[in-house]
């Protein structure tokens, strides 16, 4: 027998693919909250209402990407 502790793989959200994914997913979703944050809307509330989740969301997908933790999006589940 060894000595050694048996090294466990590294979790789904540790993996450099899964990184990859989810940092451009979190550009997207930033981008996507920024850019509609400067269209033109009559209802102001409304605008920022839906963008404000969309650039949190994206802000935390990145930092979770850069920093190999569970975002917060991925914590939604299986999905139908």
């Amino acid at each position: 027998m060894s000595d050694f502790p048996e090294k466990s793989s590294p979790r789904y959200f540790e993996k450099p693919g899964f990184r990859w994914v989810t940092g451009v997913a979190g550009a997207v979703l930033l981008g996507l909250g920024a850019a509609l944050l400067v269209l033109p809307s009559d209802v102001g509330w409304a605008r920022v209402a839906v963008c404000a989740p969309l650039g949190v969301l994206g802000a935390n997908a990145i930092h979770c990407a850069l920093k190999a933790t569970e975002p917060w999006i991925a914590k939604v589940g299986p999905l139908p």
